[in-house]
């Protein structure tokens, strides 16, 4: 069969679906959820199998690129009021067709199994998540963020993710040398796998688990499966993980939706990179996270009302601070280069300083001046600086360095380098808080906040740009000094 018949009856196949349960809920034959997930499993699957039912790559690529394209039209235009309203007010239909082109693009050479596996997972694990959830009698209700999730739920993707992996290494297993593991090692990996999934279903807002999740997966899948000499650092990393995250919880150093964000970071970061690499992020979230607290509890700690967050760290501000040291050790995985770890050390460089500059300065900091124009300002401002926060943050850049000389050996002037590039970085994330951060003024109690509420009552809004929030300023700036310093190596 030519792969133009194949493409023609796959997509005749999937619109007289669309059309089939958009009629029944219409009819309200099926609920308008249950039509939209047996769409996405009865499509999913048949998706999931074109990398074995085509032998052209660009035939499910332009698919995938076409339905993600459909999917947008679909919203905008209202073609599925039921299925897909405009009113959900979320883009994930068009991540679950984009996912897939993702996938196609890492995977298709060498990995077709993978791309296969990983999306199979996400559609029947996430589907199954919603309709039990949705449908539980006695529902649990994770509120972990803006958007809650029920633990029924989140129980019955880790299960099916775990079953599903179970079954298809039972058949697969000698076909595929490399997922010839022991059965002790494999429930270990598939425990990490199916944990993993439930995570980040947890954590997902509004549809981009249909992107997330897939592309997920199949990371923690191929790290483990292509090269099982990480599924050791994996394993003990997913102990540390979760030692990490009870004792967050347990001092309050994180809210539950950071406390599972940092589980994600932790477990990669370990895997990846064992002590060498978790050692230094490490000693930045525990002190950091001490001295947030000294601060919050000090009896100045009226200063920092006019924040966004308090001392514990939601998911925004882990990634804000510790997402392009994932990215590193991600790159350093991928094309290994002992330069990646240099990079790493500034990105927490940066993000140290700014935490102890931040934290020091509105606590034991007495004049604080806008860094654009020197004026007087109150202390934990966006832009705010002080002398005692800047001493205080080059030496939390000094001691979140000199972690990491444990694996290397640095010149001193490499040293002094990392040092002022974290330094660096701090500045111009105060010149990105002073410019185009946005902020408010509170007009009950005339200050000038980061809160769009603020006193129980709306604040005004004042200067910067609407989506330019703490977190947002705190990534640009690691991000920027980070791509300077590796240009420069």
């Amino acid at each position: 069969m030519s792969e133009i018949l194949k493409l023609l009856l796959i997509l005749i196949f999937i619109s007289l679906l669309i059309v089939s349960l958009e009629t029944l809920a219409h009819r309200k034959v099926l609920s308008a959820e249950f039509a939209r997930k047996s769409l996405h499993i009865l499509a999913g699957v048949l998706i999931s199998l074109s990398p074995f039912i085509f032998d052209n790559f660009y035939y499910p690529f332009i698919t995938a690129i076409a339905a993600s394209l459909f999917s947008i039209a679909a919203v905008k235009f209202n073609f599925l009021p039921r299925i897909d309203p405009p009113s959900r007010g979320t883009l994930g239909t068009f991540f679950f067709s984009f996912s897939f082109a993702i996938l196609l693009v890492f995977y298709w050479d060498n990995y077709k199994w993978l791309i296969s596996l990983s999306y199979l997972l996400f559609v029947i694990g996430d589907a199954f998540a919603a309709i039990v959830g949705e449908n539980s009698k006695r529902r649990i209700t994770l509120a972990i963020n803006s958007e809650p999730k029920t633990l029924q739920g989140a129980l019955t993707i880790f299960a099916t993710t775990f079953l599903l992996f179970a079954a298809f290494w039972s058949i697969f297993k000698h076909q595929l040398s490399f997922l010839d593991l022991s059965l002790d090692k494999f429930v270990i990996f598939n425990i990490i796998v199916s944990t993993v999934a439930m995570v980040v279903e947890i954590l997902s807002r509004k549809g981009s688990d249909n992107i997330f999740l897939p592309i997920v997966i199949s990371f923690t899948i191929f790290i483990c499966v292509i090269q099982p000499q990480y599924l050791d650092s994996f394993a003990l990393g997913f102990v540390l993980s979760i030692l990490i995250v009870f004792i967050s919880l347990r001092f309050k150093f994180l809210s539950i939706e950071g406390a599972l964000s940092t589980f994600l970071l932790a477990l990669f970061i370990y895997g990846l990179g064992e002590w060498k690499w978790t050692l230094p992020i490490f000693v930045f979230f525990l002190f950091s996270s001490i001295l947030s607290k000294l601060s919050g509890s000090s009896k100045k700690s009226s200063v920092t009302m006019g924040r966004t967050k308090g001392s514990e760290r939601d998911m925004m501000q882990v990634f804000a601070n510790g997402g392009i040291a994932f990215i590193t050790i991600t790159l350093n995985f991928l094309f290994p280069n002992d330069s990646w770890y240099l990079v790493y050390l500034v990105s927490l460089s940066v993000s140290m300083t700014d935490t102890w500059s931040t934290e020091i300065g509105t606590w034991l900091g007495e004049k604080t001046f806008l860094i654009t124009n020197l004026k007087t300002v109150n202390r934990g401002e966006s832009g705010g600086v002080s002398l005692v926060g800047t001493i205080g943050g080059v030496f939390g850049s000094i001691v979140v360095i000199s972690s990491g000389l444990i694996f290397v050996n640095l010149s001193v002037e490499l040293f002094i380098m990392l040092v002022i590039f974290g330094t660096v970085g701090s500045v111009i994330d105060s010149i990105l808080g002073a410019s185009i951060q946005a902020k408010y003024y509170c007009t009950n109690c005339h200050s000038i906040v980061e809160l769009k509420t603020h006193c129980n009552r709306a604040a005004e809004f004042k200067s910067g740009f609407g989506m330019m929030n703490n977190d947002l300023v705190n990534f640009s700036s690691v991000l920027i000094i980070s791509i300077i310093f590796f240009t420069i190596l």
